[in-house]
């Protein structure tokens, strides 16, 4: 067997051990922000906030679900720019939905009356 064939075959194993999700990738779905944390918890300290559309990259998913506003999820470690910490898993959407949050919040936008705008 040549080099390069032991190489694709082990790489293929090594990636296929591993259980990783479809997506390592997720899209701030809160139009507030969301609280990044210093551990899984609304009582643990906040790092900074994630403005709204954001992506993050998930980094670990903890173990029991939790309930906030109404909404049971999990608890994310995410990286987002320099920063890492943890996020409430029911204010995070699939990549896929990134250009839709966009036209939603300028279509929002656009509905306030202001003399501002």
């Amino acid at each position: 067997m040549s080099k390069r064939r032991i190489i694709f075959i082990f790489s293929a194993i090594l990636i296929t051990s591993f259980n990783l999700p479809a997506s390592d990738y997720k899209i701030v779905g809160a139009f507030s922000g969301l609280t990044l944390r210093e551990s899984p918890g609304l009582s643990a300290k906040a790092i900074t906030t994630i403005p709204y559309s954001e992506k993050v990259n998930i980094i670990k998913v903890s173990d029991n679900k939790a309930a906030v506003d109404s909404m049971e999820d999990v608890w994310y470690k995410v990286k987002w720019r320099k920063y890492e910490g943890w996020v409430f898993g029911g204010y995070l959407l699939p990549l896929d939905q990134a250009e839709n949050l966009k036209f939603k919040k300028i279509k929002w936008i656009k509905k306030i009356k202001t003399p501002y705008v």
